[in-house]
């Protein structure tokens, strides 16, 4: 997204972590699940305070799942 810069990613899956760690040194990486994850601790990793973040965007966790799932809808595997 143009003028905007990731300050925190979300990932699930061990590897996927990792690799994006490897790409983006300087994007703090929660390792966990996203409905465990408080906006308190969001804030904390990125080192904001409340009322300093403008935009939370949440890019890529619906399309990735949708397009992993309709991957396997053709295949005959419903998740």
């Amino acid at each position: 997204m143009s003028g905007f810069r990731e300050l925190l990613a979300v990932e699930w899956e061990a590897h996927a972590a990792e690799t994006f760690k490897a790409n983006f040194p300087d994007v703090p990486v929660y390792h966990g699940d996203i409905a465990k994850l408080s906006m308190e601790e969001c804030l904390e990793m990125i080192g904001l305070q409340p009322g300093e973040l403008d935009v939370l965007d949440r890019v890529g966790s619906t399309g990735c799942r949708f397009g992993f799932k309709s991957l396997h809808w053709s295949s005959g595997v419903h998740l």
